[in-house]
């Protein structure tokens, strides 16, 4: 069986959870009822094109799994291409398999891959980064045109991808390092690459950024970027840095001990084999063996803050963790250093075992995820038909036209358990129910033949909630009537 065979293989078993689970997943429910795309008004037109062309046009229809598979596919054929021009040095098929699988199984890219459609809208932006770097570019301004394209496409798709371009720019010059190639000329190779890329984002915000954007609502917002250089910009920056750490962090603090351990000691080991092979390469000069032995050190951190670089110029950085979609490619560029440390058959066997032990865990933690959006799917589905059956037997005798929620909608109980050992399941597992008609309100219509308006709760609301006794009470939710208005209060 072929590398590409043995990736798409192991990645379909990876996302298997997530198929298993058939969750609509937030923005998936208002396209899957109502048809609407809105990727243009997110600044992704690509994007839009892209799933309106495999849906014969708009409206969208929901064609799960099938988005799902077609970027698992596009993603390991990318991988494979970037794999057979940049891992020629090394022998290996096995471990270059669990090096590629590092990028897909990325925790914090399970949510991105649990959108319906929005999946292969962004494992195809992050496919395309691996071809940029796979095309044999002889010149350099072929290199930047390439690399100018791609910034182009990667920003209509999905932005937070180009954090990618860094990391693979940094593993380039170690691949060619490793190789024996000319450095200063690789080095400048890559400048021109990033430049290509910072080019390309520059046409996107020049030029398709205002004609798509939305400037009517939150997404005007979201997309600004820091464009000037002023203490407001550096504390922006600085800010913006300051949470990104804290949230990795708060990820990394949740991880079993054991893991931990693992994963230092792959870190460590990867660097520590990459300074004692510089230190016994021959015909270098002493003082190009101390900038190497300096650069192995340093570029893990280079590489793990640049998968996150470009989120830091946002002036409003909504944390979320499909926004770190590139962070696989920290734990890919240790998987390269540890290849090239590979000298016989037992430190062929001691790089296997440490990298399958950081990707199991991982496997193990989807399948836990994916149990959990099924868990709560169906104790949502519960809550639903009581809910819409409930306000469905209100508007025949009361007239009922609006409703509105108060709380916050109950997890299942598997799902309270799974969030009390790993507390990132509070994050990447919705809970549905609210007053958001594109999110949480939606999934109330899908279970409902006419429409009812959703609005917020008002001051008028709350009075009725602590002034009146309720017209249905559960261990659930308790339901108030005001006139044509119903009240939903989850207990």
């Amino acid at each position: 069986m072929g590398l590409f065979w043995k990736l798409t293989v192991a990645s379909l078993v990876y996302v298997l959870p997530i198929i298993l689970a058939d969750r609509d997943y937030n923005d998936d429910l208002s396209r899957s009822l109502w048809g609407t795309a809105g990727w243009k008004g997110d600044g992704r037109p690509m994007g839009e094109y892209l799933i309106s062309l495999l849906c014969g046009g708009l409206p969208v229809i929901d064609l799960s799994p099938l988005f799902l598979l077609l970027a698992v596919v596009i993603l390991s054929y990318f991988l494979v291409v970037y794999a057979q021009k940049n891992f020629k040095v090394f022998t290996y098929d096995n471990i270059k398999l669990l090096v590629l699988l590092f990028i897909i199984t990325n925790p914090f890219a399970i949510s991105n891959l649990s959108y319906k459609y929005d999946c292969l809208i962004m494992f195809t932006a992050l496919g395309i980064c691996f071809f940029v770097y796979s095309l044999d570019t002889g010149k350099m301004y072929i290199r930047f045109f390439c690399a100018t394209a791609g910034g182009v496409l990667i920003m209509s798709l999905y932005q937070p991808v180009l954090g990618m371009c860094i990391v693979l720019s940094i593993a380039a010059v170690f691949l060619n390092m490793f190789g024996g190639g000319s450095r200063p000329q690789k080095i400048l190779g890559e400048v021109v690459h990033l430049a290509g890329f910072g080019a390309g984002a520059v046409i996107y915000k020049a030029v398709i950024a205002p004609r798509f954007v939305s400037t009517t609502d939150w997404r005007h917002e979201a997309s600004k970027m820091v464009s000037d250089i002023s203490l407001d910009s550096l504390l922006t920056v600085k800010g913006n840095i300051e949470r990104i750490f804290c949230y990795i962090f708060d990820y990394i603090k949740e991880l079993p001990a054991f893991i931990k351990v693992v994963l230092a000691s792959t870190i460590v080991l990867a660097l520590m084999a990459g300074v004692i092979n510089s230190l016994f390469s021959r015909n270098q000069e002493k003082i190009l063996k101390i900038a190497e032995i300096v650069l192995i050190v340093v570029s893990p951190w280079i590489v793990f803050v640049g998968t996150f670089m470009p989120l830091v110029l946002l002036v409003s950085l909504d944390m979320r963790s499909r926004l770190f979609i590139a962070m696989g490619g920290f734990l890919f560029f240790i998987g390269i250093l540890l290849m090239h440390s590979i000298k016989g058959n037992k430190s062929k066997i001691a790089v296997t075992i440490l990298l399958l032990f950081c990707i199991s865990y991982q496997y193990t933690f989807m399948y836990a995820y994916g149990n959990a959006l099924k868990s709560q799917k169906e104790y949502e589905k519960y809550l639903v038909y009581h809910i819409a059956g409930d306000l469905e037997t209100l508007a025949a005798g009361s007239g009922i036209e609006t409703v509105t929620f108060d709380g916050k909608a109950p997890r299942s109980r598997q799902l309270q358990v799974m969030c009390n050992k790993h507390p990132f399941f509070e994050e990447i597992v919705p809970v549905y129910f609210g007053n958001n008609t594109w999110l949480g309100g939606v999934w109330l219509y899908s279970y409902m033949q006419g429409d009812v308006h959703i609005d917020n709760i008002n001051e008028e609301d709350v009075k009725i909630i602590s002034s009146k006794e309720p017209v249905i009470s559960n261990s659930r939710y308790s339901c108030y009537v005001n006139e044509r208005r119903a009240i939903i209060q989850f207990h």
